[in-house]
């Protein structure tokens, strides 16, 4: 007698960042099917972000015949399914049960080139299920078919942070910058898991946690002379590409602004002044 033990993806999580996947201004969502894969080729969302159970959903994992399973750009959840109905867990899997990732930055410089405000004293909760304490406006998890970035109306209220904290344990909450959380029955059905009759739902559930890249104002200043401009509107930020810079993008011209030519700046220098966010490149 022999038998199979079969997996199927629960889930999938996309990890998307438009810094590293846009090519100067031209933006990871409008390319091609191949130009998308060019730019996806050596990219890692591990290499700015850690994504990883939490020690309560880990054991959850293992006792419901769950596999966390990282990619270069996505996440998925594999679940191992009935021998005798593919459609069905292996496992009895309460349709109340709730995974929660947490999320941390590796990277010191993502708030630079990360289209967000500053987070150390806030929690980001991306989740199929709103929690009590957040109003009716709360933004759920997006679709992978969704054009929706994760911004700052992703962080939740000091009252739901704590409650959300508190179901962490201590070494967790450690340099915690967010949470995915992920529960078999959603608020909305379009965002569950499982089906209501704890089957697995096809096509598989897939998500979306997209960054913007940062947009700022380029400030050109010349060393050993009082030449400085500034451009008139925000240019993005990118690790790939050029973005061209013209004498004409520049709120004042002084006579030399022809002799110059105009880098792109490094995500290093960022100055916040009132308002208004600078990236400075010295020439």
């Amino acid at each position: 007698m022999s038998f199979t033990i079969t997996y199927k993806t629960l889930c999938e999580i996309t990890v998307l960042h438009s810094y590293f996947l846009n090519n100067g201004t031209d933006e990871f969502s409008s390319m091609t099917d191949a130009q998308k894969a060019k730019m996806l080729k050596n990219y890692k969302y591990k290499n700015y972000l850690e994504i990883i159970p939490s020690q309560a959903t880990a054991k959850l994992l293992k006792n419901n015949h769950l596999v966390f399973i990282p990619l270069p750009n996505s996440i998925k959840i594999g679940v191992k399914v009935d021998p005798n109905n593919e459609n069905a867990t292996f496992a009895n899997i309460a349709l109340d049960t709730t995974l929660d990732f947490i999320i941390r930055i590796k990277d010191y410089l993502f708030e630079n080139y990360t289209a967000i405000t500053a987070t150390s004293q806030q929690l980001f909760y991306i989740s199929n299920a709103k929690p009590v304490d957040e109003p009716v406006s709360f933004k759920y998890i997006p679709l992978a078919s969704e054009a929706v970035f994760i911004a700052d109306d992703y962080k939740v209220t000091e009252v739901s942070k704590a409650k959300i904290l508190a179901s962490f344990e201590a070494n967790e909450k450690t340099g915690i910058f967010g949470v995915v959380s992920l529960k078999m029955q959603a608020d909305n059905s379009n965002l569950n898991l499982l089906s209501p009759l704890q089957e697995i739902i096809i096509p598989t559930p897939t998500f979306k946690i997209h960054f913007d890249n940062r947009k700022t104002f380029w400030k050109y200043i010349k060393t050993n002379s009082s030449f400085e401009v500034e451009t008139t509107v925000e240019k993005p930020l990118t690790q790939n590409g050029f973005v061209e810079i013209t004498p004409a993008d520049f709120t004042t011209s002084p006579p030399e602004v022809n002799d110059f030519q105009y880098p792109n700046p490094s995500v290093n220098s960022i100055q916040k002044i009132a308002t208004k966010v600078y990236s400075q490149i010295f020439i």
